[in-house]
């Protein structure tokens, strides 16, 4: 199986060791690595935690990867595609601490694969940068987006500090950034309508929410799309880039309601 995801291994020793400390990892931790590589990220944790999994793609990694740390009884290779692992049977005995070298390729859908699993402790991942703008952007940003308002109702991040080509093989073209994650505690189920909703609301984003949504929703009629708005504190003149996480939460329930007709 070749490796068909664009991947840069990290090569500065460095850095690779920067982002096991800012997981703040203890001994009783139990860690899930998503595309160990050559284990640039694993040679600093693994002899030093309760557990770990790695996710590998590549079977010529993922037997290198057993080889040197499987043999601790503490140490497990899965060889899979990210995007395909069914996480709740990875067996852990607690949440994990992630850690991962994203490749660019499937940062996106890795993140939200994680965001939507919740279970585990925090992720220290690295992305290609222009991700991790879009992902921490707050409303009013110019970067903020779908993503964005799906990241921050799930999730809180921060970046901790950036990466230059240099420090990988093959250099990349752009800069990465190392980011933390955290699932919020009082996350709660969105409403059916939401991904929708977002999908609708930031489809033109020069245009007015009030007018995406018309053309978005025509099952529903313009007074209940209008009262639906008003109920959920938003201006009828707002554009989606200006509201609130949690005010998409609001606008896709009461939407739901049949009594804001």
């Amino acid at each position: 199986m070749k490796r068909k995801w664009g991947q840069h291994f990290l090569f500065s020793s460095q850095i690779a060791r920067r982002i096991v400390e800012s997981a703040d990892l203890k001994n009783d931790d139990s860690v899930l690595e998503i595309g160990p590589g050559h284990g640039e990220l694993t040679r600093y944790y693994a002899d030093h935690v309760s557990e770990a999994v790695a996710i590998e793609i590549d079977p010529k990694f993922s037997a290198a990867l057993s080889r040197r740390w499987g043999s601790t009884g503490r140490f497990r290779v899965i060889t899979q595609d990210i995007r395909d692992l069914d996480f709740a049977a990875l067996g852990m005995r607690r949440d994990p601490v992630v850690l991962g070298n994203l490749p660019y390729y499937v940062s996106k859908p890795t993140i939200r694969r994680l965001l939507d699993w919740g279970r585990f402790s925090r992720a220290i991942v690295t992305v290609q940068r222009e991700l991790a703008v879009r992902l921490l952007a707050k409303p009013g940003d110019s970067e903020y987006s779908l993503f964005s308002v799906y990241f921050l109702l799930r999730a809180e991040g921060e970046l901790l500090f950036n990466v230059e080509p240099s420090a990988f093989r093959p250099e990349p073209e752009v800069v990465s950034s190392v980011i933390r994650l955290r699932i919020r505690s009082s996350s709660r189920p969105n409403p059916p309508l939401l991904e929708r909703l977002l999908r609708v609301s930031f489809a033109s984003r020069r245009q007015k929410l009030l007018n995406n949504l018309k053309r978005g929703f025509k099952e529903f009629n313009s007074v209940r799309i209008a009262r639906a708005m008003e109920s959920a504190g938003i201006f009828l003149d707002a554009r989606a880039q200006e509201l609130a996480p949690e005010q998409f939460l609001v606008l896709a329930a009461t939407l739901e309601e049949a009594d804001v007709i």
